[in-house]
């Protein structure tokens, strides 16, 4: 389960007080226009970046999981696969 409270970190105002808990297996989608804040309300959501207020909990064996909008580069060295696998 995460429980995210109040976060202050987005100051657009459609972003404030945002208040959910998402359930196990839980998906989602968000959407929304070029610099409305999508990434950044990823990135907030799974730590990535820090809350600027409120609070964030996150379950003991909560795995959060999303595609990157910008995947790191794979190491030539690597199989697909095997980056997949073992990151």
């Amino acid at each position: 389960m995460i429980a995210c409270r109040d976060p202050d970190s987005l100051s657009h105002p459609s972003r404030r007080d945002f208040t959910y808990e998402f359930s196990k297996g839980e998906r989602i989608g968000i959407c929304g226009p070029n610099g409305s804040g999508k990434t950044t309300l990823v990135r907030t959501l799974t730590g990535a970046l820090p809350l600027a207020g409120g609070h964030r909990e996150v379950g003991d064996t909560t795995v959060i999981g999303h595609f990157a909008q910008q995947p790191p580069p794979v190491p030539e060295h690597l199989r697909i696969i095997d980056y997949l696998r073992y990151g």
